[in-house]
């Protein structure tokens, strides 16, 4: 079952018929409070399957490397 995107009035991830998209994890650092007011759903608790929409993003803010430093 893929994870649903949060965001107010978005339905990604909802239709069996639709294509799966994308969604992120929310950060656990001192991003998480900015995401939240950026968000602005009022109802909104965040839990561990609680996820956003990659599209809710300009494509600038979003790292798409991995790097392993060990």
């Amino acid at each position: 079952m893929p994870l649903r995107c949060c965001a107010p009035g978005c339905s990604s991830n909802y239709s069996q018929s639709e294509q799966y998209v994308t969604v992120f994890r929310f950060p656990k650092d001192d991003w998480l409070e900015l995401w939240k007011r950026k968000i602005s759903r009022e109802d909104l608790i965040i839990i561990a399957n609680t996820r956003i929409y990659v599209k809710h993003f300009e494509e600038h803010y979003i790292k798409r490397t991995f790097e392993f430093v060990g």
